[in-house]
């Protein structure tokens, strides 16, 4: 793993897509780069980051979040390690992903217990869905009207419900669901070691059951494919958390 500890040239802080960043990079590796600005900067999930040597492009990254608003968390998308080698050459600048929903997504939710929660799931639809449809035990939602966002949900949802958690592993293996959200160490080793096992958890709390009304806090693991993982990065992926409800039962 290569840590390194360097600065960017710094320009302005961007106030549109496009603009060149004023901000140092202070860590790069594991496919992943840091970058801290001195003053508060506000860059959405999915943003471009483009590094420039000598006005060529030499890699580009994605963000993935930003924290207290001075540190850029990006995941690498192309370009080699050496690009970053020599920091007093570099620029950077940050553009807004040109983002195209996809027309439909298919979601795995959990339909059984877990040991914090006394309770099942049924689907909670986001708002921008009016009304389902059932497929079987799937339900299709179709999106009321269109969206001005930067990741906006797609046209069609099609959420699935698993009562087991290998099935729902097994759906993601085979491509038959785009994403998948697990109950706390539902995960197989397997899948914890897989490349597709990103990171992203949805946090908050869940009630235990309806006739409980304590609430238990979880950190639910949202699996995704690489295709749609910028979508879930961008909706976060606590929207995928909460379409699971919580309904009556068994232990």
């Amino acid at each position: 793993m290569l840590a390194i500890l360097f600065a960017a040239r710094a320009l302005a802080t961007p106030a549109a897509p496009g603009h060149p960043l004023a901000a140092r990079i202070v860590w790069v590796g594991a496919g992943r780069v840091y970058l801290a600005s001195s003053d508060s900067i506000a860059l959405d999930p999915l943003f471009r980051l483009t590094f420039f040597k000598g006005g060529k492009p030499v890699a580009s990254a994605s963000v993935e979040r930003v924290l207290d608003g001075h540190l850029i968390a990006a995941r690498i998308t192309s370009g080699e390690t050496d690009a970053f080698r020599k920091p007093d050459r570099l620029e950077v600048t940050g553009s807004a992903p040109a983002l195209t929903p996809p027309g439909v997504m298919r979601v795995g939710i959990p339909a059984r217990s877990n040991e914090l929660l006394n309770c099942g799931a049924s689907l909670r639809p986001p708002s921008a869905y009016p009304a389902a449809s059932r497929s079987g035990s799937a339900q299709r939602l179709v999106r009321a009207a269109p969206m001005d966002s930067l990741a906006p949900w797609p046209d069609t949802l099609v959420v699935v419900p698993f009562a087991s958690a290998d099935d729902e592993e097994i759906a993601i293996e085979r491509g038959e669901i785009d994403a998948g959200v697990f109950w706390p160490g539902e995960l197989s080793d397997a899948l914890r070691r897989a490349p597709i096992a990103n990171g992203l958890y949805f946090e908050g709390k869940i009630p235990r059951g309806s006739a409980s009304p304590d609430t238990a806090r979880v950190r639910c693991p949202v699996i995704c494919s690489a295709t749609i993982r910028p979508y879930v990065i961008a909706l976060g992926a606590d929207a995928f958390g909460a379409l699971p409800g919580c309904a009556p039962g068994a232990p």
